[in-house]
């Protein structure tokens, strides 16, 4: 498919910026006690700016975390009302409180991310993805892996934030634990990814709020 006429998609869970921060705190803590991150202003990111500091790791804005529910690739813009009704739709699903988990390298072979992993209760946020799946079936939507990522691997809620880069290897000692918190997402939403050589952009096109869900 021509990337004309076409944007590139994906479905996530918008995260509090109370996680949001402490994650992009911890992710500089880690990347410091790993010898992977050379900051510029020597101290902890904030705002827009945080993944400008310079090393092996380059660490992820606070603003672009998310859980990944569905990542679509290219699709055309026809699609996009359709795709905004079913987020509204499926933004009220039950969606019970999620945690932070364990620190992760992904993919587990060849990593290229630092990541840590989300815990939930019962089966809620699996039923919401399933929900969400189930309304791409009915569009014939299949979701898709990033380029490069390979064949579509089972589900894993994770939120990344920090990127190795090119040539670096993930060092053998253990990460620092990770924030202890347990934390309701603001909103499904349905962005729009923008790549560039400073990282990527990602537009909320449309949202469900989750917030009055417990």
């Amino acid at each position: 498919m021509s990337d004309a006429g076409t944007a590139r998609l994906f479905i996530a869970l918008e995260l509090p910026e109370r996680v949001r921060e402490a994650l992009a705190g911890w992710a500089h803590r880690a990347a410091r006690s790993e010898g992977l991150l050379r900051s510029d202003a020597g101290r902890a990111p904030t705002g827009r700016r945080s993944g400008q500091a310079r090393g092996a790791l380059r660490l992820a804005d606070p603003e672009t975390m998310h859980i990944t529910l569905a990542f679509l690739g290219q699709q055309p813009l026809e699609l996009l009302g359709a795709l905004a009704a079913l987020i509204e739709d499926s933004g009220a699903a039950g969606l019970k409180a999620l945690a932070l988990g364990a620190p992760l390298w992904l993919p587990v072979r060849r990593p290229r991310a630092l990541a840590v992993e989300v815990r939930e209760q019962g089966e809620s946020l699996r039923s919401l993805r399933r929900l969400v799946l189930r309304g791409l079936e009915e569009l014939s939507i299949a979701p898709a892996q990033p380029r490069g990522s390979g064949a579509l691997r089972a589900f894993h809620p994770h939120i990344t934030v920090a990127r190795l880069r090119s040539g670096t290897r993930v060092p053998e000692r253990m990460l620092p634990p990770t924030p202890s918190l347990s934390f309701l997402p603001d909103r499904l939403v349905l962005y729009r990814s923008y790549l560039s050589a400073q990282g990527a952009r990602h537009v909320p096109l449309a949202a469900g709020a989750t917030h009055a869900l417990s």
